[in-house]
């Protein structure tokens, strides 16, 4: 006979979820309140999966503009942008070097 094998990993994972089921229903024999929170946090979280916060759901989505509107206005591009803004000045300071002198004998470590 031809048998197929199971992969250990699913094996595994059965053992485990059956662990956590007893686990659970022997917790919620003994001390239901206790269930209370780890519910009511698993609750949050599915619903805020399900339901984002409408300052979330502006932060992922991007407007886009359509094609002709960038080809109308060569103002908009990045380069121009950047033209137009000056950034900060930063001075700095110009550290001589030792490469260009001819007459100055090598420096021997």
């Amino acid at each position: 006979m031809n048998r197929r094998k199971v992969p250990a990993f699913t094996v595994l994972m059965a053992v485990i979820l059956a662990l956590m089921l007893i686990g659970v229903i022997r917790q919620a024999t003994t001390n239901p309140a206790a269930l209370i929170l780890p519910l009511a946090v698993i609750g949050a979280l599915l619903l805020m999966i399900k339901y984002p916060p409408s300052r979330w759901s502006r932060a992922f989505r991007r407007k886009r503009s359509p094609v002709g509107a960038q080809r109308r206005h060569p103002s908009s591009s990045k380069a121009a942008r950047m033209s137009k803004t000056k950034g900060k000045v930063i001075p700095f300071r110009v550290i001589e070097g030792k490469k260009g002198r001819q007459n100055e004998p090598p420096n021997v470590h």
